[in-house]
């Protein structure tokens, strides 16, 4: 059986490192490393100053070009670095997919590093200066940059996603409490948002 999670058309370190330095050969020769994979992206470290991602699955194609177009934009409003593309790679024949290459961004991440509770305290101004500026975007510019094309399972629709949460936030209450009955109920309307 397969999982749904597993890649369309996988990519390995050597299948990376031939298209990256076939496609920019002022990379080569590439020192590509297998850096992390996620549900719809594999990620390689190259020559220890950039980060490839290739989407794994061919419904994370269209999320990985709107992505591309929208954070260059993003970049420039933003109080910290962000991933911005450098390197756009096209479909060929050792990968299927377009992909994209950008500046290794300093630090890490939050797993690896462990911080302390004072630490995470001592982050928050960061955290509301970043989220402050993003939230700042208007909607006009986003959906301007393609954003309202890329949301084809509806994560942008506010009030569905409430609906969804609010089920999901009943159903965890009445599992605490034990009430079977209404988390029966809450299971039912937690599947029937899922389906709209």
């Amino acid at each position: 059986m397969n999982r749904i999670w597993a890649a369309d058309i996988p990519i390995t370190r050597e299948g990376a490192c031939a298209v990256i330095e076939r496609q920019f050969p002022e990379l080569t020769p590439a020192d590509v490393r297998w850096w992390n994979e996620g549900w719809d992206n594999a990620l390689f470290e190259v020559n220890e100053r950039y980060v490839f991602r290739f989407p794994r699955r061919a419904v994370a194609v269209d999320l990985l070009r709107r992505e591309v177009g929208i954070l260059p934009h993003l970049a420039d409003r933003l109080p910290v670095a962000i991933p911005n593309p450098r390197f756009s790679g096209t479909p060929c024949d050792g990968f299927p997919f377009p992909f994209f290459g950008y500046d290794k961004l300093p630090g890490r991440p939050p797993h690896e590093a462990r911080p302390t509770e004072e630490q995470r305290a001592a982050s928050a101004g960061r955290w509301a200066r970043f989220l402050r500026a993003l939230h700042q975007v208007p909607v006009s510019d986003a959906i301007r940059w393609g954003i309202a094309d890329s949301d084809a399972i509806g994560r942008l629709d506010v009030a569905r996603r409430a609906s969804q949460l609010a089920s999901v936030l009943i159903l965890e209450y009445a599992i605490d409490i034990g009430d079977e009955r209404q988390a029966e109920e809450a299971r039912r309307g937690v599947a029937w948002s899922l389906e709209d």
